[in-house]
């Protein structure tokens, strides 16, 4: 994965609590083992603030950030990962339309955005996740895209940057990409939850399918 910028207010405030919490564990935890009359071997230190403030980071980065606690999250980021069905629609071949499964994983500073269809594959090389109304609000990610083996001939490896705004109740994200030199296409792409589990291919258009054949009933 690669870490991604954004604009969320804990980006700044986050080390800094994790930095208090961990300061305050270390000098309870002195005071308890003086108590206690605790000695360790010499060739075991006292806990530390930086052990203490690297567990903190680590549990927050991976666990904590999603969490809620009093009806608010611990993060303003929001949790992308998973899978999502994504619609296509190019301007290649007269606005040709495609489909295939994007997964999300993430922590609160790193992300890895893949891309599979039957024709390619393409994973994110940087990404920015923005909150504040403007230009740069929602998910833009770089991707390096690569043809699979039996797509046609005229698909090459290119790279392409795609826009995504996100829907307000966050299960769904809706924008643009635009690819680079070699293909020189641009269109739609609309990605609609289907899990927080990593699905496969296969596995996302099964529940597409049977999710369209319910609605038909």
């Amino acid at each position: 994965m690669h870490t991604y910028s954004s604009d969320a207010a804990d980006r700044s405030w986050a080390p800094w609590a994790l930095a208090c919490v961990a300061v305050a564990l270390t000098y309870g935890c002195s005071r308890a083992l003086a108590a206690w009359s605790v000695s360790w071997p010499w060739w075991i230190e006292n806990p530390s603030i930086m052990l203490f403030y690297g567990a903190l980071w680590s549990f927050y980065n991976r666990v904590l950030w999603r969490q809620t606690v009093l009806g608010m999250r611990l993060s303003q980021i929001p949790d992308l990962g998973g899978t999502w069905s994504a619609t296509l629609q190019s301007s290649h071949n007269g606005g040709a339309q495609s489909s295939g499964c994007v997964r999300v994983h993430q922590t609160w500073s790193k992300m890895l955005i893949e891309f599979e269809s039957a024709s390619s594959r393409s994973v994110s090389r940087m990404a920015a996740l923005n909150l504040e109304p403007g230009a740069n609000q929602g998910l833009v990610y770089e991707y390096a895209n690569d043809p699979q083996f039996a797509a046609v001939d005229s698909m090459h490896a290119h790279r392409g940057v795609a826009v995504l705004r996100r829907s307000a109740n966050g299960q769904c994200l809706h924008g643009e990409y635009f690819t680079g030199r070699d293909r020189q296409t641009h269109g739609s792409m609309t990605l609609q939850r289907l899990s927080p589990q990593y699905l496969d291919l296969s596995q996302a258009q099964a529940i597409c399918e049977e999710e369209k054949r319910n609605h038909e009933r």
